[in-house]
């Protein structure tokens, strides 16, 4: 099986080596720094469709699984999400993929390694179509995968190159580069903004540009972080917004002295919750 040359040309294909049984935290490192609009994961199984699609909800992405173990209604309600955007990640065996046409995918991730060449090629095909470019991710664990994969390369006359997994300090570089991308691209634009007055009433108060533009900044991404699709993540909320101020709380508790750990801790938890509804009702 030979791919195209011009499928060859638009698509980037990587692979990352892993440790024995971290395959899945080297995936979240993967998602995170990569930060698809639109991915497809491919496993050999259903039973690891469904693994994986779990760990990444727990993990607050927004992932669904699709094999053929689930009903028609199921498998039509995923592909409608996954179609429109309203899922990122979609999670997928060879066989229940086969037929789904979705434009503007920009990363396949090999979760499981191919059981074909035949299979790597419709894998990564998914990925940089009409002319746009896109990246496939296959991650091994061990020599003997990694030799099937090279294997699978040669069969299809293209070359793999070996990539490193992402470390948290990589991620967060890469997503402040984001961030000046976007406002860069903001900024370009001469259209008049409707917080320019805003801002200037701010600065007019005393307050210091740079401090009002990290303000900014921080809202945008703490938004970010708690809005996913148009809905409000209230587990981040509670991360980002309760728990340093349940923390503030139980601190002026615990400074002054006097009172038992229950009522502490009942004013943590009170506080903590308080304040993500509170966060909540800004965002909303």
């Amino acid at each position: 099986i030979q791919m195209r040359q011009e499928t060859v040309e638009n698509i980037e294909q990587v692979y990352i080596d892993v440790p024995m049984g971290r395959k899945m935290d080297a995936l979240n490192l993967i998602l995170r720094y990569e930060n698809p609009q639109l991915a497809m994961i491919f496993c050999n199984t259903k039973r690891m469709v469904d693994e994986i699609a779990a760990y990444l909800d727990r993990h607050g992405f927004m992932a669904e699984g699709l094999h053929g173990d689930m009903k028609q209604s199921q498998r039509t309600k995923v592909m409608e999400g996954f179609k429109h955007g309203r899922t990122g990640i979609l999670v997928a065996t060879d066989v229940a993929a086969r037929g789904i046409d979705v434009t503007g995918i920009d990363y396949v991730i090999n979760y499981d390694i191919p059981q074909s060449s035949e299979y790597y090629v419709h894998r990564i095909g998914r990925t940089g179509r009409a002319g746009k470019s896109g990246k496939a991710i296959t991650i091994c664990s061990g020599r003997r995968q990694v030799g099937e994969l090279m294997q699978i390369g040669r069969m299809v006359k293209t070359s793999i190159a070996r990539a490193d997994i992402p470390k948290p300090e990589d991620i967060r570089m890469r997503q402040q580069r984001l961030h000046v991308a976007e406002l860069e691209e903001l900024l370009a634009k001469e259209e008049p903004s409707p917080f320019a007055a805003l801002v200037e009433e701010l600065i007019q108060q005393g307050h210091d540009p740079a401090a009002v533009a990290a303000a900014a900044l921080l809202y945008c991404i703490f938004r970010s972080a708690c809005v996913k699709n148009g809905e409000l993540d209230y587990l981040w909320l509670w991360i980002l917004c309760g728990l340093p101020f349940g923390i503030w709380r139980l601190r002026l508790w615990i400074i002054p002295g006097g009172g038992s750990l229950g009522t502490g801790i009942a004013l943590f938890a009170l506080n903590f919750i308080l304040a993500g509804f509170i966060g909540g009702f800004v965002l909303a």
